[in-house]
């Protein structure tokens, strides 16, 4: 799993990506370049909840004696970025979730960086110690070959057996289907010949029939003209 941070506990960590935080307001409430961060002192600010990096940050600011009046918290960056469009005050946002497309585009929006910079966030990938953190991804992949060249071989064999009898033989699932494929074969040739006869008896002229021969495991019978 992805996190922002390292946890204790049974785990291996591997760094990835420092992601640095940037400010957000409104166009016009700083000039343009980097806020000295003594700005935020006091400042109306729309933030995440104090847990994971956020309780980071703001502690970091409290050392360095920056204060700013929380109005506003919730766990989407979304919604952060909606009450800064409000006027509700700025926002610190780590780059990843503000530097997408449509907020490039957001003329709504001014996005500074920090003179000095808060520290970055870091981005880790983690994963139970003793494995891998691809292993159960290659798992996935094993069970997804094997399933295939299983399912190669009952084709394979299926083929095989319609070139040597001449009639494909009924797939092993279905052994009730195969245990009684001669007595159904048989129900049909009787009813097969059964109309027949029902059709003679209506049109009251004796028509001779010939044998079609084997379709489909059954007798098919021709009127012979």
């Amino acid at each position: 799993m992805f996190f922002d941070g390292r946890i204790d506990g049974h785990v291996q960590h591997l760094k990835l990506l420092d992601d640095p935080y940037l400010l957000v307001a409104r166009p016009g409430a700083f000039p343009g370049g980097p806020v000295p961060l003594a700005r935020l002192d006091g400042a109306p600010m729309v933030a995440h909840p104090p847990i994971c990096d956020q309780a980071r940050i703001e502690q970091q600011l409290a050392r360095g004696g920056v204060r700013p009046e929380i109005v506003f918290r919730t766990v989407g960056n979304e919604a952060v970025l909606s009450m800064v469009r409000a006027g509700m005050g700025t926002a610190l946002l780590p780059g990843l979730a503000i530097l997408g497309h449509d907020t490039r585009a957001d003329t709504t929006l001014s996005i500074h960086q920090l003179q000095p910079p808060l520290s970055p966030r870091e981005i880790f990938l983690l994963w139970e110690k003793g494995t891998h953190p691809l292993s159960a991804r290659r798992q996935g992949h094993r069970d997804r070959r094997q399933r295939s060249r299983h399912d190669r071989r009952g084709r394979t064999t299926a083929r095989r057996t319609k070139q040597v009898t001449g009639r494909c033989e009924p797939h092993p699932d279905h052994a009730d289907q195969r245990a009684d494929h001669p007595a159904r074969m048989r129900a049909g040739q009787q009813q097969q010949v059964a109309g027949v006869r029902a059709g003679l008896r209506r049109g009251g002229t004796r028509r001779r029939y010939r044998s079609g021969g084997r379709r489909g495991g059954r007798v098919s019978l021709i009127p012979a003209y």
